[in-house]
C-alpha cells in the first residue's frame, strides 16, 4: 500500500525492546490502578453516603428505607459523577491540545503542582501508553479495573468488620488513603533508566498540529465513538441507578451487602457492539430501583447482579479493545496524540453518561 496517500497509516518499525521481568507492563498497571483509586472508592461507599445524607428526624436504622429517601441520598452519586467528569473533560481537552508539552510539565513541576498533575494524568497516561505496543494499553485499562475490584472488596470487608456504618466508612476510607499513599511512595521512588542498546528512538511529531489532529480524528472516529458510547452507557447505569437497586428479600444480609456487589477484532463490529450495550439502561432501570413510580419487571435479586456483571465485563472488554485499536491505526509518531484524543472521547462518554444518569434518576 502506498503510504504517501495517507500519512497516518502505521508503518513497520524495528524490533521491540525486551521488557525485562515485565517491569514496564507492571508500571503501566500500577499507573492505571492509581489513576482511578480515589474515584472508585468514592463511588463504592454508597451506604456510607446514604447514611450521611439521611433524614435526621427519623431513627438511624431507617436511613435505607426507600419511603424516607431524601433527594441527596438519591442524587448524590449522579452529582458526584458529573462534578468529577466535567473538569476532567476540560483538562483532557487541554492536555490533548498541548500533548507535546504535557509530559515535560509533569517532569518539571512534579513536586509543586500536584493538583494539576493529577488532573492531566489520565490523558497523559493514555498518550504515553500509546507509544508502546498495544498490550501496555491493556495493562493500563486492567489497572483501572483492578482499582474498582479493590474498592468493592474493601467495602465488603469493612461492612463485615464495622460495628456500624460510620465505623465501616472510617475503615474504608483509611484503607483507601493507605493504598493511595503506597502508590505515591512508589511514584517518588521512580529512578531514571540508563539508555542502553534496547532503547527505541522516538521521532518528533510533525509540526502541522491542527491538520494532523483532523486526520487522526477522521481515521479513529469509530474507535473514539465506540469508547464514548461504552462509558456513556456504563456511567448512565453505574453508580447512580445501579446503587439504587435494592433487594427484594428483606434480610439483614441483603440490606447490608446487596449494594456492595461490584460491579472482536474489527472497528465496525466494535462500534455495533458498543451501540448494543444501550440495552443495559432499560434492563437495570426495570430492576427494583427505589424509590420509583413505574412497576418492577425484573422482580428478583439475581437480575441486577447478572446485568451489572455483564455491564462491567462488556465495559472492560470493549473499552480496552477501543483504547488499544485507536493508536494502532496511525503511525508511531502520532500515537501519543491519538491516545490523548481517545482519552478525551472516553471522558466525553463519562460526562454524557453522568448527565444521562441524572435524567434517569429523576425519571424513576
Amino acid at each position: 500500500m502506498d503510504t504517501s496517500e495517507d500519512p497516518l497509516l502505521p508503518q513497520a518499525h524495528g524490533p521491540i525492546p525486551k521488557d525485562r521481568f515485565h517491569m514496564v507492563y507492571f508500571i503501566f498497571y500500577l499507573l492505571g490502578l492509581g489513576s482511578l483509586i480515589p474515584w472508585n472508592f468514592f463511588i463504592t461507599a454508597s451506604e456510607y453516603f446514604k447514611f450521611k445524607f439521611r433524614n435526621t428526624t427519623l431513627p438511624d436504622d431507617e436511613y435505607l428505607d426507600p419511603e424516607h429517601e431524601t433527594d441527596l441520598q438519591a442524587m448524590f452519586e449522579s452529582y458526584l459523577t458529573l462534578a468529577s467528569t466535567a473538569p476532567n473533560l476540560l483538562f483532557n481537552l487541554i492536555t490533548t491540545l498541548l500533548i507535546s508539552r504535557a509530559r515535560q510539565f509533569l517532569l518539571d513541576y512534579n513536586d509543586h503542582c500536584r493538583f494539576h498533575k493529577h488532573s492531566i494524568l489520565g490523558a497523559s497516561l493514555f498518550g504515553v501508553a500509546s507509544l508502546f505496543p498495544s498490550h501496555y494499553m491493556q495493562a493500563t485499562m486492567s489497572g483501572q479495573a483492578m482499582g474498582g475490584i479493590f474498592a468493592a472488596v474493601a467495602n465488603l470487608v469493612t461492612l463485615a468488620l464495622g460495628s456500624d456504618v460510620v465505623d465501616s466508612g472510617l475503615g474504608f476510607f483509611l484503607f483507601a488513603t493507605f493504598i493511595y499513599h503506597i502508590l505515591e511512595i512508589g511514584n517518588t521512588l521512580i529512578v531514571p533508566v540508563q539508555v542502553g542498546e534496547d532503547t527505541v528512538e522516538t521521532r518528533p511529531t510533525r509540526s502541522n498540529g491542527s491538520g494532523n489532529t483532523k486526520l487522526i480524528i477522521k481515521r479513529i472516529w469509530k474507535e473514539g465513538l465506540s469508547v464514548c458510547l461504552i462509558f456513556l452507557v456504563t456511567v448512565s447505569c453505574f453508580p447512580a441507578v445501579a446503587s439504587s437497586v435494592v433487594s427484594v428479600n428483606n434480610t439483614d444480609w441483603t440490606e447490608k451487602y446487596f449494594s456492595g456487589l461490584p460491579g472482536i477484532g474489527k472497528s465496525n463490529l466494535l462500534l455495533v457492539l458498543s451501540v448494543m450495550r444501550v440495552v443495559f439502561i432499560p434492563l437495570i432501570m426495570f430492576c427494583n430501583a427505589q424509590p420509583r413510580h413505574d412497576p418492577v419487571i425484573f422482580n428478583s435479586d439475581a437480575f441486577p447482579v447478572i446485568f451489572i456483571m455483564l455491564l462491567g465485563l462488556t465495559n472492560g472488554y470493549l473499552g480496552t479493545l477501543a483504547m488499544m485499536y485507536g493508536p494502532s491505526m496511525v503511525m508511531a509518531e502520532h500515537a501519543e496524540m491519538t491516545g490523548a484524543i481517545m482519552a478525551t472521547c472516553l471522558t466525553s462518554g463519562l460526562v454524557s453518561g453522568s448527565l444521562m444518569a441524572i435524567l434517569l434518576m429523576k425519571s424513576l
